[in-house]
């Protein structure tokens, strides 16, 4: 229970870690109980697989939102704008790939979550509902099992608070992995779906505080230890 206690508050900071990080976090929490207990077999099997299990809440919440949206009207009029500009009839009427001559609609960002349009155009086409009801559902997991009276999410408005961070995190995410959706499109047979969603939530971390600090609920002292996040 202890191990998945500290999971899920971690995740509050970041999704994922490689494995030498996990590592590197377990030796850290027996060094902080004064305790050698990382050294245990049994221990580090559990501590993995509670890692992999809030992992596995973030991929699966992640991905029903980016499917949603890989299926919406946005999507649709995405692909076909980026197939239209991406080739040109040839000679014997062959499809040329013609990318440097004719610049296509570039990838999705965060504006392009609830409509999308093509350059040239002003005609929206709906994608999907992104707001902070959304992200609270990303991040439910945190809010289900360790919320105390005293950890307080704050305005969405405020950039310092925790409501504010997680929006701006959770869309960097779904971004991710929406734009992973559609190159998986593109080139189905280079592409390994769990391994690129997994890398894509070690890729981004939480903003911090002003004073370079990252709280959390959950942990001793609400602080993260100071081991290094290097990919």
């Amino acid at each position: 229970m202890a191990a998945l206690i500290y999971w899920i508050a971690f995740s509050a900071y970041k999704r994922g870690v490689s494995p030498a990080q996990r590592s590197a976090l377990l030796v850290h929490a027996a060094d902080h109980a004064k305790g050698s207990f990382h050294e245990e077999a049994i221990i580090k099997d559990l501590w993995d697989e509670e890692y992999d299990f809030v992992t596995e809440h973030y991929k699966k919440k992640l991905k029903a939102y980016a499917d949603a949206w890989l299926d919406s009207e946005a999507a649709e009029a995405y692909k076909e704008y980026r197939n239209e500009k991406a080739y040109l009839p040839g000679r014997f009427t062959e499809l040329i790939h013609s990318a440097a001559k004719v610049k296509g609609p570039g990838p999705i960002t965060a504006i392009h979550l609830t409509s999308w349009s093509a350059p040239e155009s002003d005609e929206k086409h709906g994608g999907i509902v992104w707001d902070i009801g959304t992200m609270y559902d990303v991040f439910s997991i945190i809010m289900n099992q360790i919320m105390s009276n005293e950890f307080v999410l704050g305005k969405i408005d405020s950039p310092h608070s925790w409501a504010n961070r997680w929006m701006r995190v959770a869309t960097t995410h779904l971004v991710d992995f929406i734009n992973l959706g559609l190159a998986q499109g593109q080139r189905a047979h280079l592409y390994n779906q769990d391994k690129n969603l997994l890398e894509s939530l070690s890729r981004y971390t939480t903003p911090g505080l002003p004073n370079g600090r990252f709280t959390t609920p959950g942990l001793p002292n609400g602080t993260f230890p100071a081991v290094k996040m290097k990919k």
